[in-house]
């Protein structure tokens, strides 16, 4: 059984959100800068063509199991708190403990690094912010904090209209494409995938187009606010993997379609060319209006999502009982201060690049733990009231689980550095899960996965 919540200690979240705002927050949430530079460093890592699109189909194939799992495990334990909420149902405290706080540092780095890209672009239109990249990176925390701090309504709309323009400007981007001169020089066809990059540069590749798609499961933050979990929440996740999957790979068609791929690797912001051209004089200015509102969508997003993560985490005892509480407007006034806060402080320091190399190791950790708790909940609460289950069980969550797994394996083999700091934090959390039981004694019963 699930370890027992604390008393609320206000107003509780609102059942305002459907399936509209689903597919925002997940598409916003996958959609921002890394869209226009990522192409050209996945070209730089493989340079063919063909295998460029298959591993962005790969990346979309991958994203869309992972919604299958996601969706049973979200419709069925519809509760605020994101991956932690099935991983400590399945697992108990220690896994929701290191699930749970994992997210929180990923989300608070993810939003520092955003925001001071979004100076970067910023700089392209107003040359005069250029000289103040923190001060403003601050600023637009402040900002996007107020906006949220005004209610769930307002900021949910407000992410509704951030990704409709995100949408809007990129389908014209990669249709705008099609009346550009290709590039006259051939693409040249390579013998094998290991033979243009080898494996290494191929998970390196795969890792920033597992990147590009990271956000997708963010419809599972809002499950508790859904109006109906058990229907739109699989219909969020799914759609929103396939709308961006098709954006993506109509951006990358576009890219081919103009440059060579040993041009395109050579490319710092590919889509950024692609503006260039279109726009003309204007297109230093197209670029940074571009790449801030992409980056603006995701913020908001992540300042949305995360703060739910901490009230997931103090309903059981892993946060600090205030961390509960909710404005009479459905903000978790808070969990949305806290990760404000600790996102400017990363932003002021500089400290979040560290944090931030794990990001893609971490991910795909959290993947595997929420497969894992799947088969571990099917088997140890099989009366569990699934709206929705996932489809071809056991096969496509088993393979689910297998991918997960090799790409975590991946990662640590190919780049240390991830597998250092994502056992780092493991210890870390652990310790902390030690000490919370010490300090709490026998405050709260252990669950059945810790006995």
């Amino acid at each position: 059984m699930p370890v027992p919540a604390a008393e609320p200690t206000g107003p509780g979240l609102q059942r305002i959100f459907g399936v509209i705002f689903g597919l925002a927050i997940g598409v916003g949430s996958m959609i921002g800068a890394g869209i226009l530079r990522t192409p050209g460093s996945v070209a730089a890592a493989v340079p063919d063509a063909a295998l460029i699109l298959g591993l962005w189909t790969l990346g979309a194939v991958h994203a869309l199991l992972e919604a299958n799992v996601v969706a049973e495990l979200g419709a069925s334990i519809p509760s605020a708190g994101g991956p932690f909420v099935p991983v400590q149902r399945a697992f108990g405290e220690a896994g929701g403990l290191l699930i749970g706080w994992t997210d929180l540092l990923n989300s608070a780095a993810s939003i520092a690094a955003l925001v001071l890209a979004g100076t970067d672009f910023l700089a392209l239109v107003t040359p005069a912010a250029a000289p103040h990249p923190l001060l403003l990176a601050v600023g637009l925390i402040a900002g996007l904090f107020v906006l949220n701090a005004a209610g769930a309504k307002e900021s949910g709309i407000a992410q509704i209209v951030l990704t409709a323009i995100k949408l809007a400007l990129l389908g014209i981007i990669a249709l705008g494409a099609a009346a550009l001169v290709p590039a006259a020089a051939p693409i040249r066809a390579q013998d094998t995938i290991v033979h243009i990059a080898g494996w290494a540069g191929i998970v390196a590749a795969y890792q920033l187009i597992s990147g590009a798609y990271a956000g997708w499961a963010s419809p599972l933050y809002f499950a508790e606010e859904d109006t109906a979990p058990g229907r739109n929440l699989p219909r969020a996740l799914m759609g929103s993997v396939a709308a961006v999957a098709a954006l993506y790979l109509a951006i990358n068609l576009a890219l081919l379609h103009v440059f060579p791929v040993a041009v395109l690797g050579r490319l710092e912001i590919p889509v950024g060319e692609i503006i260039r051209r279109l726009s003309g004089p204007a297109g230093s200015a197209a670029i940074g209006i571009t790449g801030f509102i992409l980056i603006l969508g995701c913020c908001n997003a992540g300042l949305m999502a995360a703060p739910r993560i901490v009230v997931g985490l103090a309903r059981i005892g892993l946060f600090p009982r205030a961390g509960q509480q909710i404005s009479a407007r459905g903000t978790p006034q808070v969990g949305l201060a806290v990760m404000a806060v600790a996102s400017a402080l990363l932003v002021l320091t500089g400290s979040f690049e560290a944090a931030f190399k794990v990001v893609a190791a971490s991910g795909a950790l959290t993947l595997f733990a929420l497969d894992a708790a799947l088969f571990a909940l099917r088997r140890r609460e099989p009366t569990l009231d699934r709206p929705y289950r996932a489809a071809l069980y056991p096969l496509l969550p088993g393979l689910a689980l297998a991918c997960d797994g090799l790409f975590f394996a991946a990662i640590v083999w190919f780049d240390p550095l991830s597998g250092a700091i994502t056992a780092g934090t493991l210890v870390a959390a652990l310790v902390a899960w030690s000490i919370v039981r010490r300090w709490r004694g026998s405050g709260a019963a252990p669950t059945d996965a810790d006995a």
